[in-house]
């Protein structure tokens, strides 16, 4: 594994950020508090999310601000990767938001917790070393603070065991001793179990013993029952054939009844239509012979005059609007005359002269317009007379065309209803041939009943016959529900002895199956008690003795390269605590120099690195280690040391974080930190 790049945004003291991390061995250097170790922590964000109890989202975002986020680019099994984290500020605090992950440019969004197991997934990480907040192996192979290291050597003994034993894999041992111990307290409940569920199986094979006899005799008894039985089937069927045998001829004359029936409705339907035919014959002829007897009227004729007193009506009716309008025309005039000599007499000066108007000259106008007035009248009275006489006319007219018109519909009644006597003729010839038809066929239907009440006759005393022949087979059916009765009884006694032997077989069987189990347990239970778990202790001894000397020699070796001191010699005792002995005296680790302990420390994390990674091989995250401040307390001496060790490490990726200077001679690149009014930046 190879980290590749890291962005920030509003991380501790970080607004805005990019680092990018070459190969090799890598110094992130810089003064105390300019944002070296946030560097860590936002990696270890960036793969693992927050944790409780270790990393917080207060403790990672910037004060003052809601939101902020860690992108860490790296290469893992020959796969580029970029994963995001988000923070999130709310008014219960700092918690993680959604994010997502890039693997070989394949974006996928993810909650924080699919994130992180993503990642595990690329570190193939075992699954039983994964706990809910941590990863031991990246804790204990790739970083690891180095005041965590310190606290993992001093403190609580069995704790740090039981941890290395699961790092190690070791407390599969005691995880299947005690499994094995479980299944044998299983086993022995079991067993218990089956001596009880196997105590009664002499009992359950008497049982069936005594059930298989009765059994026995059922069948007996049955196979004497069955020859009687078959007798009365046989009387039983013999005697549903004449039966059925009188139930047709039953049937035969039931259907002859019908036929009966049927004829006596079809010959009162023959003789109903030839009433209604004859009656209507009768009520035709009586039509024909009215109409016969009508005689039509000069039609044409009738049209002519019709039209000759249209035309007179006409012209009448002309001549009196004529008149109207010339006694309108003299009436008008007459009232002009009445009207000038009514304004004449009321004038006294000239409306157009202004002159004054003489009695003389009103009394001439008078007369001159009465004068007019009786020229008018006779002439209204002679227009009056002669308007009064062509409205007469008129009158006499209209009672002429009323007559007229009268006579042509009767004419064209008439004409209509002799058009229909030819029709009528013919429809009385119709119903004539069909009335002699239906006497015909009334004949023939009165021979057709004739000859079925001869067959009626000849059914009379079949269904008394019938009614014995029934009586007979009721009383060979009760004979035989008698013995279906008594068989299905025996049958009943027989599937039951049957069931209850079937079910002691099978009860019989498990038990048996349950005794063949308990066999086996017994094996079982003997081979885990006396040779199982002694070999799981053995195993596991050797396998602890095995890890416990590889991590001796390892933790040795790197302290040697760290410590010049022939005096003062460090090995793991069995509880992989640091065992220190100077001029041959045992020495606590808390009596060393902070350059001893530190030497200490780095010595144990560096072996716990090369001894987890030979022993899981699968793991991703070989190839990269993380120091955090792993030269505390060392002397010029000890720090010169650092350089031939971390050639000896021989990893793609070696990040230290330290404010030393003289270990950026050490490290193939060096990337400076500083910060500047709260702010840090990479210089």
């Amino acid at each position: 594994m190879k980290l590749k790049k890291l962005k920030l945004k509003n991380v501790r003291s970080y607004t805005e950020g990019e680092i990018n991390f070459p190969e090799g061995s890598v110094l992130l250097s810089g003064s105390v508090g300019s944002g070296k170790s946030t560097i860590l922590l936002a990696i270890d964000f960036a793969l693992f999310g927050l944790q409780r109890g270790e990393l917080s989202g207060n403790a990672l975002l910037r004060n003052g601000e809601s939101e902020g986020s860690v992108e860490l680019h790296f290469e893992i099994a020959n796969k580029q990767a970029i994963i995001k984290r988000c923070l999130k500020r709310s008014e219960k605090g700092v918690s993680q938001d959604s994010g997502w992950i890039m693997i070989d440019n394949k974006k996928s969004e993810a909650t924080p917790q699919e994130l992180k197991q993503r990642i595990l997934e690329l570190f193939n990480y075992p699954q039983n070393l994964l706990t809910k907040n941590k990863s031991l192996i990246f804790r204990y192979t790739v970083y690891t603070p180095q005041e965590e290291m310190k606290q993992i050597l001093v403190g609580d003994k069995e704790a740090r065991l039981e941890t290395l034993r699961k790092v190690f894999g070791i407390d599969k041992y005691k995880r299947i001793v005690e499994n094995a111990k479980i299944a044998m307290s299983r086993i022995k409940d079991e067993k218990r179990h089956l001596a009880g569920a196997i105590e009664d199986l002499g009992e359950k094979e008497e049982l069936k013993l005594e059930k298989e006899k009765s059994l026995k005799n059922l069948n007996d008894e049955l196979n004497r029952l069955l020859p009687n039985i078959q007798t009365i089937n046989g009387a039983v069927k013999n005697k549903k054939l004449n039966v059925d045998a009188f139930e047709e001829k039953i049937g035969e004359a039931r259907e002859l009844n019908k036929k009966l029936a049927l004829l006596d409705l079809e010959l009162k339907h023959k003789i109903s239509s030839g009433k209604k035919a004859s009656e209507e014959i009768g009520r035709i002829s009586a039509q024909i012979v009215a109409l016969e007897k009508i005689k039509l009227d000069d039609e044409k004729g009738l049209k002519e005059e019709l039209k000759s007193a249209e035309e007179k009506k006409k012209i009448l009716e002309s001549e009196a609007k004529r008149l109207d309008s010339k006694i309108r025309e003299f009436e008008t005039k007459k009232g002009q005359c009445d009207a000038l000599i009514r304004q004449i007499g009321g004038l006294s000066t000239c409306p157009t002269c202004f002159q004054d108007v003489s009695d003389h000259y009103k009394n001439r106008i008078k007369e001159n317009e009465a004068k007019k007035i009786g020229e008018f009248s006779p002439k209204l009275e002679e227009l009056n007379k002669e308007k009064e006489k062509i409205l007469a006319d008129v009158s006499i007219v209209e009672g002429k065309l009323e007559e007229l018109r009268e006579n042509l519909r009767r004419v064209g009644i008439e004409k209509a209803r002799l058009e229909g006597l030819e029709e009528k003729r013919e429809r009385r010839n119709l119903l004539e041939e069909e009335q002699k038809a239906l006497k015909k066929e009334i004949a023939n239907i009165n021979m057709e009943r004739d000859s079925l009440f001869g067959l009626i006759s000849k059914h009379s005393d079949v269904e008394e016959l019938a009614n014995k022949a029934k009586a007979e087979l009721e009383g060979a059916l009760a004979e035989q529900r008698k013995v279906e009765l008594e068989k299905a009884k025996i049958e009943t006694n027989i599937k039951l002895v049957k069931e209850m032997i079937s079910l002691a077989e099978k009860e019989i069987a498990s038990k048996l199956a349950h005794k063949n189990t308990l066999i086996s347990l017994n094996t079982v239970h003997s081979w885990l008690d006396e040779q199982f778990l002694n070999m799981m202790g053995s195993m596991e001894r050797k396998v602890m003795a095995k890890i416990h000397s590889d991590f001796n020699a390892i933790f040795s070796k790197w302290f040697n390269m760290l410590i010049d001191n022939e005096t003062l010699t460090v090995n793991l005792n069995s509880e992989f605590s640091p065992l220190i002995e100077q001029n041959g005296y045992d020495m606590d680790y808390e009596f060393l120099s902070g350059g001893e302990r530190t030497a200490v420390a780095l010595a144990y994390r560096l072996a716990l690195n090369q001894t987890i990674n030979r022993l899981m091989s699968t793991i991703k995250t070989d190839g990269l280690l993380i120091l955090d401040e792993p030269t505390d307390g060392f002397s010029s001496e000890q720090l010169d040391r650092m350089k031939p060790l971390l050639k000896e490490l021989e990893l793609e990726q070696v990040i230290v974080v330290s404010h030393e200077s003289k270990i950026e001679s050490f490290v193939d690149n060096v990337l400076r930190f500083s910060k500047n009014e709260h702010i840090s930046r990479i210089c």
